[in-house]
């Protein structure tokens, strides 16, 4: 299995080149959701896009990142995201705001736990991604860990989940 490779790194900037993958990866999410809010002016997205695009640009210039596997965990967060939300007929801002009611709350859950057993992202990386604390994505995945001890019916709903994320296509 490949590597990351980072090209003439010293001491204390792996960290460095860490937090621009974490940076790169939430733009380009933040970039999909701005695409896909319909509720903003067709001027106030294009602004929003069009900063976020330079920002991402920018960072993609300043970054030295190869192909790695850790690049298949972003493509596999991303399918599971996409299809947390497919399966729970909610939007993206939705899964990600901070509100606590279930029709929000339980699917977010959900999703902490696909990504902390479907990806080798860390907790703090994971956080990082969804704008939360570490805790809160151990919280919510030991939360559906838990349940799914005595809730057949959960097992019986993450299966079809996992069907509906492995289905997802990502088109390049």
């Amino acid at each position: 299995m490949a590597q990351t490779k980072f090209l003439r790194v010293k001491h204390g900037e792996f960290d460095q080149k860490q937090n621009m993958i974490n940076e790169l990866t939430r733009l380009s999410l933040e970039i999909e959701s701005v695409r896909g809010a319909g509720e903003v002016s067709a001027s106030t997205t294009k602004n929003k896009l069009g900063h976020l695009e330079r920002k991402l640009d920018a960072l993609k210039r300043s970054a030295v990142i190869t192909l790695t596997p850790q690049s298949n965990d972003f493509r596999m967060f991303k399918k599971i995201r996409m299809g947390v939300c497919k399966f729970f007929d909610i939007s993206d801002q939705e899964v990600l705001s901070h509100n606590r009611r279930d029709n929000a709350a339980y699917p977010r859950q959900i999703l902490y736990y696909f990504a902390v057993t479907k990806t080798n992202h860390s907790t703090p990386n994971l956080g990082r991604l969804l704008n939360r604390d570490h805790t809160t994505i151990m919280h919510g995945s030991n939360k559906i860990k838990q349940q799914m001890k005595s809730d057949p019916k959960l097992r019986k709903e993450l299966k079809e989940l996992e069907k509906v994320i492995n289905n997802i296509s990502l088109n390049r």
